[in-house]
C-alpha cells in the first residue's frame, strides 16, 4: 500500500507538474498538516456537543465535492497548462486535508463511542 500512498504518489505528480523540489517535497506532508492542525483547534468544541453527527456529515459533504471539482479542473485546462493544474491541486488538496481534518475528531469520538456502547451490550447480554 505505500507504494500508492501519499509519500509517493502525490510527489510523483507534482514532480510532472513543476520542477520546484520544494514544492514536491512540501507535498507529501501538505495532507498529514492540513489533516492534524485542524484537529487541535476543532476538538475542544466538538467535545462539547451532544449530537456529533453533523460534525461528521456536514463538513464531508463539501469536501466530497471538492474532489470532483478538481477532476473537472484536470480536463478543462487539459495538460497544455500544468501550472494552473498545480495550483488547483493544492487548493483542493489542502480544502480536502482540512475538511478530513474537522471530521476526524468526530468521527473518533463516535466510532469510540459506539464501540463502548456494543461491548456494555455484549457484557449484559451474557
Amino acid at each position: 500500500m505505500n507504494i500508492l500512498g501519499p509519500s509517493t504518489l502525490i510527489p510523483d505528480f507534482i514532480r510532472r507538474l513543476t520542477s520546484s523540489e520544494i514544492l514536491i517535497g512540501l507535498s507529501s506532508s501538505l495532507f498529514d498538516v492540513g489533516w492534524t492542525l485542524p484537529q487541535l483547534f476543532i476538538a475542544r468544541y466538538i467535545v462539547r456537543f451532544e449530537r456529533k453527527k453533523w460534525w461528521f456529515a456536514g463538513p464531508n459533504i463539501p469536501v466530497r465535492f471538492v474532489m470532483l471539482i478538481f477532476a473537472g479542473l484536470i480536463v478543462v485546462f487539459g495538460a497544455a497548462r500544468p501550472e494552473a493544474i498545480l495550483i488547483a491541486f493544492l487548493i483542493c488538496y489542502g480544502i480536502t486535508a482540512i475538511g478530513d481534518g474537522i471530521v476526524g475528531v468526530p468521527w473518533a469520538d463516535l466510532s469510540g463511542s459506539s464501540l463502548t456502547t456494543a461491548g456494555a451490550r455484549a457484557c449484559s447480554a451474557s
